[in-house]
């Protein structure tokens, strides 16, 4: 489990980096271009404002991407979710508690 989770939390970690990566280079494009095209500031803004809008999409899309994979690999294992494991868990405390009775009663009866 610890190592399904150090995968999970490397591979987010690794998205994040590339998301970031690609809005730092595409903010240098945007000046390159600005000042090689020779834009007034207000076509750069302008530019450069589109550029955000577009990055923002993807990395929304890229994010949900990687929400889907990590929940289908999770499905994959077949790990429990909290609600089963609280479930298990309330069920073990029962089960306890019975057999502490049984043996309770048990010696009373010795």
């Amino acid at each position: 489990m610890d190592d399904l989770r150090a995968a999970i939390h490397e591979s987010w970690s690794r998205a994040v980096l590339a998301a970031s990566t690609v809005e730092e280079h595409a903010q240098a494009l945007v000046g390159t271009i600005g000042e090689r095209a020779a834009l007034a500031p207000e076509q750069a803004k302008h530019l450069a404002a589109d550029f955000a809008v577009r990055i923002e999409e993807h990395r929304k899309t890229l994010t949900g991407e990687v929400q889907r994979a990590v929940r289908t690999a999770v499905e994959r294992v077949r790990l429990p979710a909290r609600t089963d494991l609280k479930k298990m868990s309330e069920k073990l405390d029962a089960l306890e508690a019975r057999l502490g009775q049984i043996e309770r009663n048990a010696r009373k009866g010795e």
